[in-house]
C-alpha cells in the first residue's frame, strides 16, 4: 500500500522507525498501517505528510497505487520534443 510513500521515503532516507518516533507509536504499529493490515487514521496521515513531506501532495503521497510523475526527459525524441 502507498507506493509513493515508500518511494518517497526511499529517496529521503526516512524510515518507518523515524515516522514512529515522530508519531510516538511503535514501528509495528506503522508498519501495519502502511501495508495496509490496519486502517490509517486520517491525522495520522496528515502528521505524516506536515512532518516529513509538506511539499507534496496529499493525495499523490497516500495514492493506493503509484503515480508516476510526468516529466519531459522521459519522452521519446520526436520532430515536436526534440531538443536539437
Amino acid at each position: 500500500m502507498f507506493p509513493n510513500l515508500r518511494a518517497e521515503m526511499a529517496r529521503l532516507n526516512i524510515t518507518v522507525s523515524d515516522i514512529a518516533n515522530k508519531l510516538d507509536k511503535t514501528k509495528d504499529w506503522v508498519e501495519n498501517r502502511l501495508n495496509g493490515k490496519c486502517a490509517l487514521p486520517i491525522e495520522t496521515a496528515f502528521a505524516i505528510w506536515t512532518n516529513f513531506f509538506p511539499k507534496l501532495k496529499l493525495d499523490y503521497l497516500f495514492a493506493q497505487t503509484a503515480i508516476i510523475p510526468f516529466c519531459d526527459s522521459h519522452l521519446p525524441k520526436t520532430e515536436n520534443n526534440s531538443n536539437e
